[in-house]
C-alpha cells in the first residue's frame, strides 16, 4: 500500500443528482470543497487513516444534511478516483 492516497469525484443531490457546490469534504483532517459542478479532489490523505478500519469521508453543505461517507476497502487504491456522493436535502 503507498504512503498516502487520494480522492476524487463528484458530490449530488440525492433524486435528481443536480451538482452540489460548496460542499466540504473532510478525511483525516485533509480538506477539500466541491467546485460549481460538483466535482472535488482531495488529497493527500495518509494512508493510516486507512489502516483505522472505518475510514469515512465527512461532508457538509449548507441545505444538506451531514454525510459520513465511508470509503470502498474492497479495493483501497493509491487515487479513488471516481467517487460519486449523494447527500440528502433538509426537509
Amino acid at each position: 500500500m503507498a504512503p498516502e492516497f487520494r480522492l476524487a469525484g463528484l458530490v449530488r443531490r440525492v433524486g435528481d443528482r443536480a451538482p452540489v457546490a460548496g460542499a466540504k469534504l473532510e478525511v483525516a483532517g485533509v480538506v477539500a470543497t466541491s467546485g460549481a459542478d460538483g466535482d472535488f479532489k482531495l488529497g493527500p490523505v495518509p494512508a493510516s487513516a486507512l489502516r483505522d478500519g472505518a475510514c469515512a469521508v465527512r461532508v457538509a453543505a449548507d441545505g444538506f444534511k451531514p454525510l459520513h461517507w465511508p470509503l470502498p476497502m474492497s479495493d483501497p487504491s493509491e487515487t479513488f478516483g471516481d467517487l460519486e456522493i449523494r447527500l440528502e436535502p433538509v426537509k
